[in-house]
């Protein structure tokens, strides 16, 4: 079965960070979804899709707190910010 990224590639001639291109993560659980794509993601492009284009949600309040700082440290380690 292909992948996302490879629809978005083949049928629409974008990638996931692409603008126009939203990431949704409705479950969160402890971020590592999230923090696997932002690894993916171009350096040039990682300021856009972080700020603008993803969305991660987590109705667990443990798991949602988890999921926030591993994902604002994996983008810390990325960029420095």
């Amino acid at each position: 079965m292909p992948s996302v990224a490879e629809v978005l590639e083949k049928e629409f001639g974008k990638s996931l960070s692409s603008p126009g291109v939203y990431i949704i993560d409705p479950c969160t659980g402890t971020g590592n979804f999230v923090v696997n794509l932002l690894r993916h993601m171009p350096g040039r492009d990682l300021p856009r899709v972080y700020r603008d284009q993803l969305f991660a949600n987590e109705v667990m309040l443990l798991p949602y707190y988890i999921a926030a700082l591993n994902i604002e440290h994996a983008y810390y380690e990325m960029t420095g910010n």
